[in-house]
């Protein structure tokens, strides 16, 4: 006991509570690697798994699938739990609900660990710790983004004014073969290609709970537009006045279209009123982009705005339970060399992973990962006050280590290129991109996220025209690095400013630099919990 005794006096400081927590990730992810480096090799507090605890596991899981509403498909050899009706990607929050009704099969002693960020659970079984991730199999009623916008349009157009329960559902089958595809564009047939599912196989649909939700969602948010609006107005998508509309607003803004409007459908109260020339005309207007923006209402269940001023649209974000807040990486372009956006030449190899990369063995990736966490620890202790940053171990799965190099080199690029390219410094770089995800530019048009609720009322949640963001105050970033994946996590806060009342809300976020399934990785930002 001496020789711990004297190990954890050594490093008690590195540790919040002055010593490791292990019920802590960044506690227990520390430990390992101070165990690794006093040991000389990989050191693992992970749980260990047997094939008998696996077999007791899936016979469990098997005989409670009614209870649980999924079916298991199945169980394999990383420990990864694969249920069906579940999407492949996503759906997070579905996976950690399913987590909470597993761990109502077993003893409160026995069911320990769950892990939200990445749905996972550890249950006890003749003493022994036995972890596992939760992973969907996928679902025939998947949807694409253009098919749940159309949806949202669909149901608007729709008499359907409550959400569907599986007796519903089967009652109202005729709705879902009804025409009411007026304002959803040119992509219409994908929407009917859904509903084709639902309407050739009712019964089934109405009985899976994943395929009930996928229209409620939607629906949810139809109900919301249609209880402020009612539906006399046209609610349109991907057609030539939804599309005139973005493009003119990207010009003038010199923002991407969907960063100074994210809104994927418009209420259109009435024709363009403040044109494209009249915008570059107005002697009074310091920026054309203002005077266009006047185009969109600014208080949800108006339809005109200030001193009773008549205007045309009301733009609506539509997002789901568990949607992400926005993505980021399009800010990196301005500072990139190899990109025709790029403001400055510094010679940097690109944020992007090059086809060589790609091809790097398991052994180049390690080393190369170790010198970017050197680099950016070196950077962070150098130039970054407010941000904590503990490098975990490094990945043994190629996947993981190809994404954990991937996640770096972006990092990296943020820390170096975009803070001292920008002027901003390291913290500053940092929130400047969060706010660009969360389309608080500065010159954005007033916009609505109408958040979707599977079992309830969707929420509405305002964005006033022209409102930026900046760094809370007196908040620290953190910068997560877990061994186990090959993403990066910063948490951070930001304080929004809306230009019209002068009024301040702050926000929570967690930006993850992840992958994005096409060798690349995205930077996507996401409300902490």
């Amino acid at each position: 006991m001496e020789v711990f005794d004297k190990f954890f006096q050594q490093f008690a400081y590195k540790f919040d509570k002055g010593y490791p927590d292990m019920n802590n990730d960044q506690d227990v992810l520390l430990l390992e690697t101070l165990l690794s480096e006093v040991i000389g090799e990989k050191f693992s507090l992970e749980e260990v798994n047997t094939a008998e605890g696996n077999k007791f596991i899936e016979d469990v899981i098997v005989k409670n699938s009614e209870k649980l509403g999924f079916e298991l498909d199945r169980l394999d050899d990383q420990n990864r739990l694969y249920f069906k009706g579940i999407p492949s990607k996503g759906q997070r929050e579905m996976r950690v609900d399913l987590i909470k009704l597993l761990s109502n099969i077993f003893p409160d002693n026995d069911f320990i660990n769950i892990t939200k960020e990445t749905p996972a659970f550890t249950v006890v079984i003749d003493g022994k710790k036995h972890k596992f991730t939760v992973k969907g199999a996928g679902s025939e009623y998947g949807t694409s983004t253009i098919q749940k916008e159309g949806l949202v349009i669909f149901f608007y157009n729709s008499p359907i004014n409550e959400l569907f329960t599986p007796e519903s559902l089967i009652e109202n089958v005729k709705v879902l073969s009804g025409k009411y595809y007026d304002g959803i564009g040119t992509k219409p047939d994908q929407v009917k290609l859904l509903l084709s599912k639902y309407i050739e196989n009712i019964e089934s649909a109405a009985n899976n709970k994943t395929a009930l939700a996928i229209l409620n969602d939607p629906l949810s948010s139809a109900i919301a537009i249609k209880k402020t609006y009612g539906n006399e107005f046209p609610l349109i998508t991907g057609n030539g006045t939804f599309n005139e509309v973005k493009n003119t607003g990207a010009e003038l803004s010199g923002l991407d279209a969907d960063k100074w409007n994210p809104g994927d459908v418009f209420l259109q109260l009435a024709d363009v009123k403040y044109s494209k020339a009249q915008a570059l005309s107005d002697p009074d207007t310091i920026k054309p982009i203002t005077e266009y923006n006047k185009n969109f209402v600014i208080e949800w269940g108006k339809k005109d705005n200030i001193d009773d001023v008549s205007t045309s649209f009301v733009s609506i974000s539509l997002k789901n339970e568990r949607a992400a807040a926005g993505k980021g990486k399009g800010y990196l372009k301005g500072f990139d060399p190899a990109s025709e956006y790029g403001k400055i030449k510094r010679g940097v190899t690109s944020y992007n992973m090059t086809d060589d990369e790609k091809e790097y063995s398991d052994e180049n990736l390690k080393s190369e990962i170790t010198i970017l966490k050197q680099e950016i620890k070196s950077e962070i202790e150098s130039k970054g006050k407010d941000i904590k940053y503990n490098p975990g171990p490094t990945p043994t799965k190629r996947s993981q280590l190809l994404a954990k190099y991937a996640s770096l080199k972006i990092l990296k690029f943020i820390l170096i290129e975009v803070a001292q390219g920008g002027g901003l410094g390291i913290e500053k770089s940092l929130g400047a991109i969060a706010s660009y995800a969360a389309s608080l530019t500065g010159v954005n048009c007033s916009f609505f996220k109408v958040v979707g609720n599977p079992t309830g009322e969707a929420t509405v949640k305002t964005f006033p025209a022209e409102s930026s963001a900046e760094l809370t105050k007196g908040k620290e970033i953190e910068i997560i690095d877990r061994g186990t994946a090959g993403s990066i996590q910063i948490k951070l806060s930001l304080t929004s400013l809306d230009s019209i009342t002068n009024s301040t809300e702050e926000f929570d976020f967690i930006m993850n630099i992840r992958s994005n399934g096409t060798g690349q990785n995205t930077i996507e930002l996401n409300t902490a919990k």
